[in-house]
């Protein structure tokens, strides 16, 4: 008869990394987007893949995005990946702002993926912050533009003061991050005067991407019906989307019924489609550009010139340690001495006020309301 023999050849685990950027280059102020891709490029599956992402370089934090289905964030800040069948690919993307003291540097972001079979794979990207203008913060004056006297929008509740921003778990806050248009829109809902949300309420929108169980959906909902926020298309909001500081100046101006004419002097927003919301609302001192005299509209905002900007528009404006209470909820990542310290926190702490004078001072820390109920 004939012997059949059977040989097992082993199947040898192939693991590959690569990481890509949005730019070369980049200014203070304007974000890069980075991607990884880990894909299972043997014959087998993968299982318990660590991933590590080390980024250096930059002064400020890169901000991951939602991590796709089967990939968890470690306490240490690796990544793990369950299984990876034979050429499937998970993508983790992050963002990163840059700073001013980030200038004339390079930013290096490198991962690193392992397999518990042994299979490992590595890649590494580089981007050059460039010299440039800086943004001009904030005056920590008193009233610097926006007088205590000068009148809140009347759909926009300036009379309470309740905390607008939500931190995050592991106590930050996150000033130089970027924010998204849910999480903008979600803000503004809840700034909203008392009456005329609860006149407005509705969770019904024409949107694709934004559906009943969606945290942001009331929130989205009411605004699109105010006439406030709009989609990308018309059956698309992109909620994950980070907004522009043209789109938030925008946003804002919408609110006004003061008549305040348009201001010049930025040198970028000629021919730009929000020069008119953009120097209404620098005019009214709710904003401020950049040293060079550019607004750089297309920039994403980040959450610090966010808080900044709306605690202008409704005059919550503490200016000293003195103004505040030492019970208040502070953040590991804002500290005194910061440009945006005072905003960041008025923007994340309920309390009552009186205004002795063009500033606030604050008198008792308060509830803040339950937002949830309308999630």
């Amino acid at each position: 008869g004939t012997t059949l023999e059977f040989v097992n050849t082993p199947v040898e685990p192939r693991l590959t990394v690569a990481k890509t950027a949005s730019a070369e280059s980049l200014e203070a102020g304007e974000t890069v987007d980075f991607t990884i891709t880990v894909t299972n490029a043997g014959e087998g599956p993968l299982s318990d893949i660590t991933l590590t992402d080390l980024f250096e370089g930059g002064a400020g934090e890169l901000v991951f995005e939602d991590l796709p289905a089967g990939v968890i964030r470690n306490e240490d800040g690796s990544f793990a990946i369950a299984v990876l069948a034979p050429g499937e690919s998970v993508e983790i993307k992050s963002a990163y702002t840059a700073l001013e003291e980030d200038e004339g540097k390079t930013l290096t972001n490198s991962a690193e993926a392992e397999s518990s079979g042994g299979a490992s794979g590595g890649a590494k990207v580089s981007v050059e912050v460039e010299d440039g203008g800086r943004y001009v913060p904030p005056s920590d004056k008193p009233g610097h533009d926006t007088p205590a006297e000068n009148a809140v929008p009347p759909m926009l509740n300036g009379e309470d003061h309740f905390a607008y921003v939500i931190g995050y778990d592991d106590g930050t806050v996150r000033p130089e991050g970027q924010i998204t248009r849910a999480e903008v829109a979600t803000i503004i809902f809840r700034l909203l005067d008392p009456e005329v949300r609860d006149e407005n309420l509705t969770a019904e929108n024409v949107f694709e991407d934004v559906g009943e169980g969606d945290w942001y959906n009331t929130a989205v909902s009411t605004l699109v019906k105010l006439g406030i926020i709009s989609g990308r298309s018309g059956t698309s909001f992109d909620p994950d989307a980070p907004i522009t500081r043209a789109e938030f100046a925008t946003l804002f101006a919408r609110f006004d019924e003061s008549g305040t004419e348009p201001a010049g002097g930025f040198s970028d927003l000629s021919g730009h489609w929000a020069r008119e919301s953009v120097g209404r609302a620098a005019a009214l001192g709710w904003i401020d550009g950049y040293e060079d005299g550019s607004f750089r509209p297309d920039n994403r905002i980040t959450r610090a010139e966010a808080m900044t900007m709306v605690n202008r528009v409704l005059n919550r404006n503490p200016a000293e340690e003195e103004d505040l209470l030492p019970d208040m909820r502070v953040w590991s990542d804002n500290q005194p001495g910061s440009w945006y310290y005072f905003a960041v926190q008025e923007a994340t702490n309920s309390h009552e006020y009186t205004r002795p004078d063009s500033h606030e001072d604050w008198t008792k820390l308060t509830e803040d309301p339950d937002w949830d109920r309308y999630q």
